[in-house]
């Protein structure tokens, strides 16, 4: 949690994550809140966050950089899964998945894969509230 105590060059940080909305933010306020700390720093550093799953989903990303969207393959087939979102973009699947640097370095590498100009990311990118 040493982050939240600093800021880059005194701006604001903006989280960047896939599915960070419904899993990442909510697991952060867990944990701030088990080790007693007040979930409103984080908003006091991280004003906003992008979340990749909402750039993957959104249709007009895909127009964009001239790619089909990925759709089911068989039942219960999750397309934008982080794994098989890379796997689908890359044509190999995401190294060291489900591992910290690894799920950040695939996230990233899928962001700048479908919004090179972060015009999108710009799009999605909502503010984090308390």
């Amino acid at each position: 949690m040493e982050f939240l105590s600093s800021k880059k060059n005194g701006r604001d940080l903006v989280l960047i994550g896939h599915n960070i909305k419904a899993f990442d933010l909510p697991l952060i306020r867990a944990e701030m809140r088990r080790c007693n700390l007040d979930t409103s720093l984080l908003t006091n550093v991280c004003t906003h966050y992008i979340d990749t799953l909402a750039i993957a989903k959104d249709s007009d990303v895909w127009e964009d950089i001239d790619y089909a969207i990925p759709t089911p393959q068989f039942p219960d087939d999750k397309p934008f899964k982080l794994e098989n979102l890379y796997r689908y973009l890359f044509k190999d699947k995401l190294p060291d998945a489900h591992s910290a640097l690894g799920d950040v370095d695939g996230c990233l590498a899928i962001l700048f894969k479908l919004d090179p100009d972060l015009k999108f990311a710009k799009k999605h990118m909502k503010p984090i509230s308390s």
